[in-house]
């Protein structure tokens, strides 16, 4: 009886082996479902399959090197974990994977991945991943045109990708026809657009990074995306570079970002709906744009430092209200601590360097000051807050009772002041 008990419980323990330095598949096609494979250090030039639910894990510097057109490593078994890997993908062939996925509930971490022209990752119709501590590397001698994504995310649901390190692909993260993925803790560099949403559905992405990218953060065709803590910073190698894109989105939440020094901060299109709330968007050249966008709303944002802080184009019914704008000079006379006079900005100069791209140096001079007073500018396409505020809005917080106070004495005084110059002026006349 005991010797039988004995029999069974090794038959239910899952066994642990060590792939020999020659072949890595052979010891998966020897396994059994749920073992796992402690793979020692060395350079295996194989593409191997995982076929059956299996853990596989380099012990020190293992290196899988592919040798033919198909991805390197090819996850068909769900329940399925590897870790601790270097994975090179040095076959120029488009379209392939270093890392392909298409089954569910796999863990996927600790990797370093080259590639040169292929996807870092490919996820297909593969669900509730997780994908955590990978870094992916493309080739910075190919154009950006030549390159693959990072991570690509096809009609994939439920995923998580935290904390992976990507640079020199075409987009870091790329997601289409996917719904409830978690970007968080993520960098990209050296892309075209750091993360990048197609037709989605209440996608999270906090707390990444995308910098010295063409453009930021690109959410096109999108349902319901939560961005929050996000840094978008240093996007601006040509005159399209942005820092966020929402279009033709709706339900969009986007609260506590840093939006800097991009060419165009937040460009707005064709979105319906959407929040932007709390997000520090300074050093652009435009700080906000909205185009054909309706019924969203904008406010307790911090608009600084921007060449020009914002211009609509055919964009009416927008709430915008309560931002903290720069270059504003308000006067609160009711002690709320929001300015009693708009703040409104005219497109006049956007609409003249757009044509003439050297009157960039012209801004603000006296003349073309003149000359925006002249130009007549339709409702739709101006940017007014009724009630801006005069004091930086911390995040997700309002003024306390002293700082407004102190607005209250503030604008007492000015308004005071002006009072007494106008009544000299017209005393001395």
């Amino acid at each position: 009886m005991i010797f039988m008990f004995h029999i069974l419980f090794i038959s239910l323990v899952p066994k642990v082996s060590e792939a020999s330095p020659s072949s890595i598949q052979a010891q998966i096609d020897a396994a059994e479902a749920g073992d796992t494979i402690e793979i020692q250090a060395g350079l295996y030039e194989e593409n191997i399959t995982i076929d059956k639910p299996l853990h596989i894990i380099g012990q020190g510097d293992v290196s899988i090197l592919g040798l033919d057109a198909t991805p390197v490593i090819t996850m068909e078994a769900s329940n399925s974990s590897i870790s601790n890997l270097h994975i090179k993908q040095h076959i120029a062939a488009p379209d392939i994977p270093a890392l392909s996925v298409t089954s569910h509930e796999n863990n996927i971490e600790n990797l370093q991945i080259e590639t040169i022209h292929g996807y870092g990752i490919h996820l297909d119709h593969a669900h509730k991943n997780n994908i955590k501590n990978v870094t992916i590397s493309g080739s910075k001698h190919r154009p950006i045109i030549e390159r693959h994504h990072g991570i690509n995310v096809w009609k994939s649901d439920d995923n998580q990708i935290i904390h992976t390190d990507i640079t020199h692909v075409l987009d870091g993260v790329y997601l289409e026809n996917s719904s409830r993925n978690k970007l968080q803790k993520n960098k990209v560099t050296n892309s075209r657009y750091g993360y990048h949403l197609m037709f989605t559905k209440q996608t999270e992405l906090l707390e990444n990074e995308s910098t010295q990218n063409i453009s930021g953060l690109y959410i096109m065709g999108a349902d319901s995306p939560t961005v929050k803590y996000n840094k978008l910073y240093n996007n601006q190698q040509n005159n399209q570079s942005l820092g966020l894109l929402l279009f033709d989105t709706v339900g969009a939440i986007v609260s506590n970002n840093q939006i800097l020094n991009n060419r165009i901060g937040v460009l707005i299109e064709s979105a319906t709906n959407n929040q932007l709330k709390h997000n520090e968007i300074q050093g652009n050249y435009i700080g906000v744009q909205f185009i054909d966008a309706e019924e969203n709303e904008i406010n307790n944002n911090r608009f600084i430092a921007n060449l020009v802080q914002g211009q609509a184009e055919k964009s009416a019914n927008n709430s915008i209200d309560s931002n903290y704008w720069g270059d504003h000079v308000g006067l609160d006379i009711t002690g709320d601590g929001k300015s009693n006079v708009p703040y409104e900005m005219n497109p006049f100069f956007l609409s003249i360097t757009d044509t003439y791209p050297p009157f960039q140096l012209f801004f603000q001079a006296p003349g073309l000051l003149f000359l925006e007073q002249l130009v007549t500018i339709e409702a739709g396409d101006k940017l007014v807050d009724d009630t801006p505020l005069l004091q930086v809005p911390s995040s997700e917080s309002n003024t306390n009772n002293e700082q407004t106070g102190l607005v209250l004495l503030v604008s007492i005084l000015s308004f005071s002041m002006s009072m007494i110059i106008i009544y000299l002026g017209v005393k001395k006349q």
